[in-house]
């Protein structure tokens, strides 16, 4: 019994790991729907497993591990986790010039 345990587990993780998020894809907020004044955004899963955020004036990219990545031209930097399947967790970090 132990042995067929040994066999499954593994095999259950990879499927999950290969498996379709629920973020994946390309997100558009629905102007009509909306009561953001906000200018629109799409993200999108990169094939390299990076994700892209573009707003039209900016466009980068990031992973969600929770480590700091430049979101240029601005001096701002973003860290992304997903703290759940339909949840992820944005900080912006930046610096003031005196």
């Amino acid at each position: 019994m132990l042995k067929w345990h040994c066999v499954c587990l593994p095999l259950a993780v990879c499927s999950l790991a290969l498996a379709n998020g629920p973020w994946d894809g390309v997100w558009f907020r629905d102007d009509a729907e909306s009561h953001l004044s906000d200018h629109t955004y799409s993200l999108a899963k990169l094939p390299n497993g990076m994700w892209q955020k573009d707003s039209g004036s900016q466009k980068y990219t990031f992973r969600m591990d929770g480590k700091p990545y430049p979101t240029l031209p601005s001096d701002f930097t973003i860290a992304v986790t997903q703290t759940s399947p339909n949840v992820m967790d944005w900080v912006y970090s930046g610096y003031v010039k005196r």
